[in-house]
């Protein structure tokens, strides 16, 4: 749940515009308003915690002017005098809305990721078929670059404000950490899958030579004898089975030989 919220009173507007971060973190409204806390009793009772959660969620640049904007995991709140709902008031319900809903799909595309990463390591992990492995590494790849240069932003406008509070909201749900995991992440899966499909082909290249290492001197022998002319009696015929039946024998042993050495 994300909560967008403006308030505009004109008494408590003029009171926290003079409250430094220790004064905000004991005055109770702005507490309970920033962290949408119903309690009687705050949530946090330790008096160091409360000032560093409150002075890492609160957007103090027009507090002189009695305005504070607080972001946290869970909320953008906007407090003013009453006369800041013409301004501050049509921002929460316009661009700053529209940050939020961005915000919720950046998170879900993120967590969407991680968990087709998932399914990809148990497909490596019994499949044997490297050639769909790859596709689906690729595919999720893909899919990857695009999120990146369509909806994954660091910036979403060119106002300093709206650039601030963006930060502010990218930090709060450590959306950059998660997206530069998952990159680390994604890029160690296609390295896997590339080297599974190299060990591959480097297993088929393998058996290939070793075929052409059996049936090369039986291929030259019987070429030989077909060159020339011999006596086709049942003697004649039996030695030249013979021959290449004892040459092809050779070529097995001498071929299972050089591959346990290559091992």
């Amino acid at each position: 749940m994300l909560v967008n919220c403006w308030y505009g009173n004109d008494e408590i507007s003029r009171r926290l515009s003079r409250l430094d971060t220790v004064g905000l973190a004991k005055d109770k409204f702005w507490y309970k308003f920033l962290f949408v806390d119903e309690g009687e009793s705050d949530y946090c009772q330790n008096r160091e915690m409360k000032a560093d959660l409150i002075a890492n969620s609160t957007y103090r640049r027009w507090q002189g002017w009695g305005s504070l904007y607080g972001v946290t995991r869970y909320s953008m709140v906007f407090l003013t005098d009453s006369s800041g709902y013409g301004l501050v008031g049509m921002h929460a319900r316009t661009i700053y809305s529209r940050m939020l809903e961005l915000l919720i799909v950046q998170r879900a595309s993120v967590l969407r990721f991680a968990g087709e990463v998932t399914q990809v390591n148990n497909l490596s992990s019994r499949s044997g078929d490297n050639k769909e492995l790859m596709e689906r590494i690729e595919s999720l790849h893909r899919e990857y670059i695009r999120f990146v240069n369509q909806i994954y932003f660091t910036e979403v406008t060119a106002q300093d404000q709206g650039i601030e509070l963006y930060g502010m909201l990218l930090r709060q749900i450590s959306l950059n950490d998660k997206v530069r995991d998952l990159d680390n992440e994604i890029g160690e899966l296609y390295q896997y899958g590339t080297l599974q499909l190299e060990d591959a082909r480097k297993r088929n290249s393998e058996c290939l030579n070793l075929i052409a290492i059996l049936f090369l001197p039986a291929t030259l022998v019987a070429g030989f004898l077909g060159m020339n002319t011999f006596d086709l009696s049942s003697m004649g015929l039996l030695l030249s089975i013979l021959i290449v039946g004892g040459v092809f024998v050779l070529s097995i042993i001498f071929g299972s030989w050089l591959n346990k050495r290559n091992r």
